[in-house]
């Protein structure tokens, strides 16, 4: 009896794990095809995206440099792609965009690519670990202030724009599945807190979605009427 509650216990492991690198590699999926549908970037927060990319982009070359699991280099760096393609979609899909825009559009992209050939050349051990423990503890300031941004823009706004909730939907499944793992598997307080913090802000984002949804509702219903 003990034998198959072991069994189950590993088989719902291997479920849940399975389960978290499918959500991550089709996590912001949604969002992408909300904006091309809408072909607008109104509602989304530029500084989420710069603040949730280079959370993603730490924490994936940290998994690099400790040379981790490859299913974890899979899900940050998917994760990656998807937010960079959101970034490139809002310069795109921006109203109005000014000389100031396009240079730090420019600095960011130069910045990105100098974090990581630096963080490549030598399997990263040109960076003391000192910094690279910096680095990956950024994630909790900047997932704070990537969400925090989102929520205060939508806000703003009165209005979700184009704004996907599935994608924000997904995030919150993906950090409660990755509680009930750790939970199992290691109880490391630390990132059970962790995912705890990242799913109540994007659980706060849903909140703020669901209280501004209607307002895009009457602005159109306004136009019919006039």
């Amino acid at each position: 009896m003990i034998i198959e509650n072991n069994q189950l216990l590993k088989i719902s492991q291997q479920f849940l794990g399975l389960l978290i690198t499918f959500v991550s590699l089709t996590l912001k999926i949604p969002q992408i095809y909300t904006i091309l549908k809408k072909k607008s970037v109104k509602g989304l927060s530029y500084l989420s995206n710069y603040f949730d990319f280079y959370s993603i982009l730490f924490q994936g070359l940290y998994s690099l440099h400790k040379n981790l699991s490859y299913l974890v280099y899979l899900e940050y760096f998917s994760t990656s792609i998807q937010t960079i393609t959101i970034i490139f979609l809002y310069w795109y899909y921006s109203e109005k965009s000014t000389y100031k825009d396009y240079l730090l559009r420019f600095i960011f992209i130069i910045t990105t690519i100098l974090i990581i050939i630096i963080s490549l050349l030598k399997n990263g051990n040109l960076i003391p670990e000192k910094i690279w423990s910096i680095l990956v503890l950024c994630g909790l300031p900047f997932v704070f202030i990537s969400r925090v941004s989102q929520m205060i823009k939508i806000q703003k706004e009165k209005s979700v724009g184009a704004v996907s909730l599935m994608s924000f939907i997904l995030r919150v499944f993906k950090n409660c599945c990755k509680v009930i793992v750790i939970l199992f598997e290691s109880r490391n307080w630390q990132l059970i807190i962790n995912q705890l913090w990242y799913g109540i802000l994007n659980f706060g984002v849903v909140v703020f979605y669901f209280k501004y949804k209607d307002y895009k509702i009457s602005d159109e219903k306004d136009k019919k009427i006039q």
